[in-house]
């Protein structure tokens, strides 16, 4: 059996079911992403990407894109987690999720103008609030160290609530009006 990264290179379109919740809302469990093979030149801000950081193969949102000795590094995050993941090389990207097919209803084609502006905004927003959590991480250890503090975690759940709450209510907005037409 060939594994994804052969499918995706000979030119295959690839169809696998999300398991797991680290881009909820926009992903949910159940649904298919459908990936194709990528050139990281060809990758943007907000593209989100199929790679294997190990094992396993995870699919999450470009929030970042450099150069590091002539070789393309890119930084990852899902969309319902607080940090980001560690940096990929391009050697460990497959492809480019290109659609979602949600189950009873239709499919978003995320290769269209407005879902590449909306995918943009949210790598935008991403970035941002990954880079508040990490202030405040910073924070945390510099004033409190390795200890465990109520307040800290007071603080790291409204934080998850400011977050969280408008990015799902946006996302769910656009993917709903785009499954009911």
């Amino acid at each position: 059996m060939e594994s994804s990264k052969e499918v995706l290179d000979r030119g295959y379109i690839l169809r696998a079911p999300i398991i797991g919740t680290c881009m909820h809302p926009f992903f949910i469990e159940k649904d298919i992403i459908i990936g194709k093979s990528i050139l990281t030149p060809e990758m943007h801000i907000g593209d989100i990407i199929i790679y294997t950081p190990g094992d396993v193969m995870k699919a999450h949102r470009v929030i970042r894109k450099y150069k590091k000795n002539d070789k393309t590094v890119v930084i990852t995050k899902g969309d319902n987690i607080l940090d980001f993941d560690i940096p990929l090389n391009e050697n460990k990207i497959l492809g480019k999720v290109i659609s979602i097919e949600k189950p009873g209803e239709s499919v978003i084609n995320l290769e269209t103008r407005t879902w590449r502006i909306i995918n943009y905004i949210i790598a935008i927003y991403s970035l941002s609030t990954g880079l508040i959590y990490r202030k405040l991480w910073l924070t945390k250890r510099i004033f409190i160290g390795n200890r465990n503090s109520r307040l800290i975690n007071f603080i790291a759940k409204i934080l998850r609530v400011i977050i969280f709450v408008p990015l799902k209510l946006f996302v769910n907005l656009f993917v709903w009006s785009v499954c009911k037409k």
